[in-house]
């Protein structure tokens, strides 16, 4: 990356810290450890994945994020991710629970919940019709 310096009444002046002035604060993401995956019915018809554990931060926000595929696979990917806004971590851990709906992201054997160090394959039966 080439920094662009200017010079302004004497003064060289950064460029780039006018771009970063002007930025969203920074975040850190990453693959988290989870406990416990679970898949529960929900009315009509559907499916939620239910994923608890703790967090290795208090303030970092746990989602569900399913992977993106052309064609549906055996077993579909959905990754544990922690995300701390501004970037800053604290020490203290606290417990989360997420869920997800699975509608529309259900591998043709089941789904994979993929955590940093550690994945689980829940195989899921096909609905059942009323």
């Amino acid at each position: 990356m080439r920094i662009a310096c200017v010079e302004t009444k004497g003064r060289k002046k950064n460029m780039l810290s006018e771009v970063l002035a002007g930025a969203a604060p920074p975040s850190s993401c990453q693959l988290v450890e989870f406990e416990q995956a679970i898949v529960t019915s929900i009315e009509p018809g559907g499916r939620l994945l239910v994923v608890r554990g703790t967090a290795p931060s208090a303030r970092m926000e746990i989602l569900l994020s399913h992977r993106a595929y052309s064609d549906t696979p055996d077993w579909w990917g959905i990754e544990v991710v922690g995300a701390l806004p501004g970037g800053v971590c604290l020490t203290e851990t606290r417990r989360f629970e997420v869920a997800i709906s699975l509608d529309g992201i259900e591998g043709q054997r089941g789904i994979e919940v993929i955590g940093a160090s550690t994945t689980s394959r829940i195989e899921l039966r096909p609905a059942q019709a009323s």
